[in-house]
């Protein structure tokens, strides 16, 4: 079991092992460790901070059911996708797939036949 501080009512694990024996992750030493902590706790504390004012603002949030609020965050989400709409990309056809294919493979040959 590792160890757990309770904070502000959410759980932080204090275990140093978990952030150096990731599989695959890089190695950094202890004290880019505890900086990047600080900075992590930094920025958790600065969010706990906007939810507080949020639901002082706003206290009805505070009683909202879970699928209330993903039906919510859901509906949000469709507004942002709709005011930054995506780029449209040009569909090549066929013969234009082909031309490309011609002309890429007539400029590696030559470059094979400068190498050479």
């Amino acid at each position: 079991m590792l160890p757990v501080i309770e904070q502000a009512g959410c759980h932080v694990c204090t275990h140093q092992l978990n952030l150096r024996n990731i599989g695959g992750m890089a190695k950094h030493s202890n004290n880019i460790l505890a900086w990047a902590r600080r900075g992590a706790e930094v920025r958790w504390n600065e969010l706990q901070a906007e939810v507080a004012s949020l639901l002082k603002a706003f206290p009805d949030l505070a009683t909202i059911s879970k699928t209330a609020r993903r039906t919510i965050a859901k509906s949000a989400r469709g507004v942002a996708d709709t005011l930054e709409p995506k780029r449209k990309r040009s569909k090549m056809s066929a013969a234009q797939r082909k031309a490309v294919s011609a002309r890429m493979k007539k400029y590696w040959a030559a470059r094979r036949k400068v190498e050479k």
